[in-house]
C-alpha cells in the first residue's frame, strides 16, 4: 500500500511523498517461489527506528502539546492521500489498498470483565454517575459497522502513544513514524482521530486544545486534498465534526478502555496477566490520572452530543 499511496502522490507532482512508516528493505511470502499465499515462512525486513533516532514518548505522560500536532498531521496526510486515490484512481485503490484492508473484531471475553469496573470508575463522580450506563462493548455491532463515504479511509485502528515514534532534537519533534499496522481497516478518518486524542493525549492539553487540535487536523486533512486535486466540498469542518460524533459512538468506549487499562495500565507481567481478570485487583490498581481521564471524557463528549 505505502509504494501505491508514493506513486500516486509523485503523479500529482508531490515531491515530498507521505513518509511517516520504517522503510521496507526487503520482504517474502513464502519461501516457496511460485507461491501466492502468506505462510510461516513469511518475512519483513524493515528499518530499525530506534537505530535511526526514534523513540516512543513514555506511555504514562502521553503526547504533548506539539507532538500531538505532528501525529496529527501525518494521520491526516495519510487518510487524505487514501481517499485522494480513490476519488482519482478508484481501480488502483481498489487493487492495491482497499483489497487488503479486513475487518477486526475484539475479543468480548477480554473486554467484558472489563465494562464493570469502567461503569465504577464513572459512578465514582457524581458529575459523572448518570453515564456510566453508556458503557458497553465496543465490539458489540462491529461486524454491522460500515464504512461511510466520504470519509472513509485507511484507518489504523490502533493510533495510540506507543505506536508512533518520534525524533526529537533538543527536546523539539521534529519527524514521525506510525507503527504496528495490525489491525488497519477500511473505516472514518475521523474513528482514529477520536481513539488518538483520547486516549493518548495530556489532559491539560485537551482541556485547553481540543478544539483547535480537531482543526489541525482538519486543516492539514484538506491541505492534502488539495494538493492532490480534489473537490473539498464534501469534506468541510462542519462534517467532519458530524463524523466525529457518529464515530463516538464505537470509539468512547475503544478510548475509555485503552486510555484506563493500557496507556494508564500497570505494565503486563506474567504475574499480572494471571490475576488481570480479577476485578477487585485491578479497579484498586486503577491510577488517578486514569479516573480524572475518564471523567473528562464522559463529560466533554456529552458536552458536545457525542453520547448516544
Amino acid at each position: 500500500m505505502v509504494p501505491a499511496l508514493q506513486e500516486f502522490q509523485r503523479e500529482m507532482g508531490v515531491k515530498n511523498v507521505i513518509d511517516c512508516f520504517a522503510r521496507c528493505y526487503g520482504a517474502r511470502i513464502s519461501l516457496n517461489k511460485n507461491g501466492d499465499t502468506v505462510d510461516e515462512d513469511a518475512a519483513l525486513i524493515l528499518e530499525n527506528l530506534h537505530a535511526s533516532g526514534y523513540k516512543n514518548v513514555d506511555r504514562l505522560l502521553c503526547f504533548d502539546l506539539s507532538t500531538t500536532r505532528l501525529v496529527l498531521k501525518d494521520l491526516a496526510n495519510l487518510h487524505a492521500t487514501v481517499i485522494a486515490l480513490k476519488l482519482k484512481k478508484p481501480e488502483v485503490f481498489q487493487k492495491r489498498v482497499k483489497a487488503f484492508c479486513h475487518d477486526y473484531i475484539p475479543k468480548k471475553d477480554i473486554i467484558q470483565p472489563m465494562q464493570a469496573i469502567l461503569k465504577r470508575i464513572l459512578e465514582e463522580n457524581e458529575k459523572c454517575r448518570h453515564l456510566a450506563s453508556k458503557i458497553s462493548y465496543w465490539g458489540e455491532n462491529e461486524d454491522q459497522r460500515k464504512p461511510r463515504e466520504p470519509f472513509a479511509t485507511l484507518m489504523h485502528y490502533d493510533m495510540w502513544v506507543n505506536n508512533t515514534m518520534q525524533k526529537f532534537v533538543d527536546g523539539v519533534p521534529v519527524d514521525n513514524k506510525i507503527v504496528d499496522f495490525q489491525i488497519y481497516t477500511y473505516r472514518s478518518a475521523a474513528s482514529d482521530v477520536f481513539f488518538l486524542l483520547f486516549s493518548s493525549v495530556q489532559l491539560e492539553v485537551l482541556k485547553r486544545c481540543l478544539d483547535s487540535l480537531l482543526e489541525y487536523y482538519h486543516e492539514h486533512f484538506i491541505a492534502v486534498l488539495e494538493m492532490l486535486k480534489c473537490d473539498t466540498n464534501q469534506f468541510g469542518f462542519q462534517k467532519f465534526l458530524e463524523e466525529m460524533k457518529l464515530e463516538a459512538e464505537y470509539e468512547f468506549d475503544h478510548a475509555l478502555y485503552f486510555s484506563t487499562f493500557v496507556v494508564q495500565g500497570k505494565k503486563i507481567t506474567s504475574e499480572l496477566s494471571e490475576q488481570s481478570f480479577d476485578p477487585e485487583k485491578l479497579y484498586k490498581g486503577i491510577n488517578d490520572t486514569a479516573r480524572r481521564r475518564a471523567w473528562y471524557m464522559a463529560l466533554e463528549c456529552e458536552k458536545r452530543g457525542w453520547l448516544y
